[in-house]
């Protein structure tokens, strides 16, 4: 498989995909990100985005197929740990040649902006919501400790002084 020409600016040289029309080529990058918050978790990239993927010239489009993978850190939604996670992102981008639906990417002369592409990627995939594992348990609302790591009486005794414990007797 041929390698796609990338320059420093992480522009991507249409001019050999066109010659070869229907020829995959290897893309490979990385991606320094700007960090700027998206949604309500504070989060931390720990590194480039690293995009693997391949690039093929069909019907005066760029097909763009392959995953990105970014080292990031964030806050847990439930408990405040702090922890890393890669977020993995499956691409499948059609770049489209003097276009401007809105939809998709384009591109006009010789090359496209790959970089503009996996930051938008990226910034749309950042969830507003992460878990440090899926059975978080969360934080006592009374104590605040984490349940993850010590439990607390905290929560049978609301439910011993309760104003609606004198009701439960009543459901039938």
């Amino acid at each position: 498989m041929k390698h796609a020409s990338i320059n420093k600016n992480n522009m991507l040289d249409v001019k050999p995909l066109i010659a070869a029309e229907s020829v995959k080529f290897k893309l490979c990058l990385e991606q320094e990100l700007t960090p700027n918050l998206v949604g309500n978790n504070p989060y931390q990239f720990l590194g480039f985005a690293k995009l693997d993927a391949t690039a093929v010239y069909l019907e005066n489009a760029v097909q763009i197929d392959g995953e990105i993978v970014v080292p990031m850190q964030f806050l847990c939604s439930r408990c405040g740990a702090l922890f890393k996670q890669n977020l993995f992102i499956e691409v499948s981008e059609k770049v489209l040649d003097n276009a401007n639906d809105g939809e998709h990417f384009n591109f006009s002369g010789d090359e496209v902006d790959v970089g503009k592409i996996i930051n938008e990627i990226v910034a749309s995939n950042i969830p507003s919501v992460a878990l440090c594992r899926e059975d978080c348990k969360g934080i006592c609302p009374v104590c605040g400790k984490n349940k993850n790591e010590e439990n607390c009486s905290c929560e049978q005794n609301l439910k011993a002084f309760s104003p609606f414990s004198c009701l439960k007797d009543k459901i039938n």
